[in-house]
């Protein structure tokens, strides 16, 4: 495999790019999607019904990294049911217009807003007022 990656734009990258998982193949996609990459037709299933079919009834941290979809999966999550302490999604790749979706639902959900890296977390309120873990683990 380290054959093939020589004189590749990241080489020294390349060795861990072999297995990459993306559903994505865009600009952003890496060169090893491109040259090897298959189109492959899957099953799958909306987040209510996975939430319902695995009889899921609390979520404490949702954390969503889904290879440019973590936007389309944390917008059908029903936060007024739900309300987990904190979510995670991948968001340096977001179009603007599921930025703003995604800003727009936690922010009226009551969410704290925080970004690192290319990632953006919504947090509960009550997890930075300087609460004691009693009573964080008490609302868990």
């Amino acid at each position: 495999m380290e054959e093939e990656c020589r004189g590749k734009p990241d080489e020294g990258m390349c060795k861990y790019a072999i297995g990459v998982g993306t559903l994505k193949n865009d600009e952003h996609s890496h060169w090893i999607l491109k040259e090897k990459g298959v189109d492959q037709q899957v099953q799958c299933l909306t987040l209510k019904e996975l939430l319902v079919k695995h009889q899921v009834e609390k979520i404490d941290i949702f954390q969503v990294d889904t290879e440019g979809y973590d936007a389309q999966i944390l917008l059908q999550l029903d936060l007024s049911r739900f309300q987990p302490l904190i979510i995670q999604i991948e968001a340096d790749h977001l179009d603007p217009e599921l930025l703003i979706q995604v800003l727009s639902k936690l922010a009226q959900a009551g969410y704290q807003i925080r970004t690192f890296g290319g990632d953006l977390a919504g947090v509960q309120p009550v997890l930075l007022m300087g609460s004691t873990r009693t009573e964080i683990k008490s609302e868990l």
